[in-house]
């Protein structure tokens, strides 16, 4: 069965010289014994990402090869953090704008290399409304890209924010999907508890991604865009879980005479949440039963995990097997709805 991995990650080959060319806040330390480095945000104290240089990381022939071991026939290749996040950069707009169309043309001739094997998602400079349309209509009508990137918060203001609103207009002109990645807050808010044992990559991440989807709901973007077609990382953070607590919010809304047209959990339905759980199959289980087979895609968050993210892929193949659902349903999940979504036919 065809497997589509819609959401993981690349280091397009020479963005890291760009980062650390254009970035003087960002700081690049050794993350043990072998080439791996840690990123991290000097303004903040956020540990950002790391890379493995000269690795699947940043090598597409390397990535090849954990694709056919395990059988996935396409990624769709999203830069990892920082991408052209403005807080996680701490760098000047102008070099924003440089990083993000770096790594669309990056990202667009590996695809061009590869065109049965890899799709492109575009980074947006939301450096400016300008910046940030002209780089979205470049990368979709000139680089081919299926999809964009945005992030949980980006340059210290929440996804829902009207700034944002122009590029949701642009997602649903063009048809295309938003992936949405988690984001650290940006330095003027950070929370110095979160910094210790990767928490903020482990749990925090999640936490903003379940901030940013209730944002998008209960702010009303979701009813002013309905057409909007988002994909959340990690089953849609704490969702399908807490879903419940909703109503908190909802008895809270009735007492100033605000009424929605139906319970708030609903309206979560409409975004995609993708496998990357690290194997936990009791949450798959949960997060299946909320968004449904529909709106459940594959996903892995290659290369990052153990094993430069091999251990992650054969995690999320078997979260899907552990369903215990139909063939048909299946196929959904480890391919149909991203078909679908990216109109890859």
């Amino acid at each position: 069965m065809e497997v589509i991995d819609i959401f993981c990650h690349i280091f397009p080959p020479g963005f890291l010289n760009e980062l650390q060319r254009r970035c003087p806040h960002l700081s690049f330390k050794p993350a043990g014994t072998g080439s791996a480095l840690n990123i991290i945000n000097n303004q903040s104290g956020y540990w950002v990402s790391y890379v493995i240089p000269d690795s699947a990381f940043d090598t597409p022939e390397k990535r090849l090869e954990d694709m056919d071991r395990h059988g996935i026939d396409i990624q769709v290749l999203s830069v990892a953090l920082p991408g052209a996040e403005p807080s996680s950069l701490s760098t000047s707009p102008e070099d924003v704008v440089k990083l993000a169309r770096f790594v669309n043309d990056s990202i667009s001739d590996i695809v061009n290399k590869y065109p049965e094997r890899f799709v492109g998602i575009a980074e947006i400079p939301i450096t400016s409304e300008t910046d940030a349309l002209e780089e979205f209509d470049r990368a979709v009508n000139e680089l081919g890209m299926r999809g964009v990137q945005l992030y949980t918060q980006m340059g210290g203001l929440p996804i829902d924010n009207e700034k944002f609103h122009p590029l949701f207009e642009r997602a649903i002109k063009y048809d295309i999907p938003i992936l949405l990645h988690p984001s650290n807050p940006p330095p003027s808010q950070s929370r110095l508890y979160e910094q210790d044992y990767s928490l903020m990559l482990m749990f925090g991440w999640p936490y903003e991604t379940t901030l940013a989807l209730s944002r998008l709901v209960i702010s009303g973007v979701i009813e002013k865009f309905p057409n909007i077609k988002l994909v959340s990382h990690h089953m849609g953070g704490m969702i399908a879980y807490y879903g419940g607590r909703l109503q908190i919010y909802e008895n809270l809304a009735a007492m100033r005479g605000i009424k929605y047209q139906k319970p708030l959990l609903e309206y979560f339905k409409v975004f995609y949440a993708d496998t990357v759980l690290g194997g936990h199959l009791p949450a798959a289980k949960c997060g299946y039963e909320v968004f449904g087979p529909d709106h459940v895609v594959f996903a892995t968050d290659y290369p990052f995990g153990p094993e430069v993210g091999n251990a992650f892929i054969r995690q999320a193949m078997s979260i899907v097997e552990g369903l215990n659902i139909s063939e048909r349903e299946k196929a959904k999940i480890l391919h149909g709805n991203a078909r679908r979504l990216l109109r890859l036919g």
